[in-house]
């Protein structure tokens, strides 16, 4: 379905000539991931309708991609494969969430914090071996990961010592956004270890 939508919106805009006949596969792949991402967000967010926990979605979402942003991750083969490793993801999510009980939420966030932080700190960014980063990018995303995961670090360590409920239970899930963006990362260093992080002739 997205890659006929994708062809569609293609031809499109070379018939409004927005764009070249030369371009045409450039576009179609773009557009399929564009209308692949908006029906990713919006499967995770009507589960989380669903599993009544769209605030605790919501904060999972924003604290997996300001990381994910900046320290980079794994990649998908095709866009499909990515829509269901997100959804699988989620379902996992959900399902520590679950499991973790409200008593326990203050001391998990900072441990899963903890954890995230080390990882970032040692492997962050980790580049998509099709696009390697220049050098200039590869050090601007190192330190600012560093600096963001360092931030969120102090943050978390606030909230444990204030040991507000509301705020922790919240802080988890916002946390465990975070630890699978840095699990992500990790797995791509992992499979791509012989891949390297830049280019040293941009």
């Amino acid at each position: 379905m997205t890659i006929y939508l994708a062809k569609k919106i293609t031809e499109f805009f070379i018939q409004c000539q927005v764009i070249k006949e030369t371009d045409r596969d450039t576009y179609e792949y773009c557009f399929q991931v564009f209308l692949m991402n908006i029906i990713n967000f919006g499967t995770i967010m009507l589960l989380g309708l669903v599993f009544k926990c769209i605030i605790e979605t919501i904060l999972f979402v924003i604290g997996f991609t300001v990381i994910r942003k900046q320290a980079g991750g794994y990649h998908s083969s095709t866009p499909f494969r990515c829509y269901l490793l997100s959804v699988a993801n989620y379902i996992i999510f959900v399902s520590l969430l679950s499991l973790i009980p409200s008593s326990w939420a203050n001391l998990m966030s900072l441990l899963i914090i903890s954890l995230a932080c080390i990882i970032i700190w040692l492997y962050a960014p980790v580049a998509d071996k099709n696009k390697p980063f220049s050098i200039g990018e590869y050090e601007r995303y190192k330190r600012n990961s560093r600096l963001i995961i360092s931030i969120l670090f102090v943050f978390n360590l606030c909230a444990f010592f204030i040991k507000i409920i509301s705020i922790q239970v919240h802080m988890l899930s916002f946390d465990l956004g975070i630890l699978f963006a840095a699990v992500s990362l990790f797995t791509s260093k992992l499979i791509n270890k012989d891949t390297p992080s830049y280019n040293n002739l941009s």
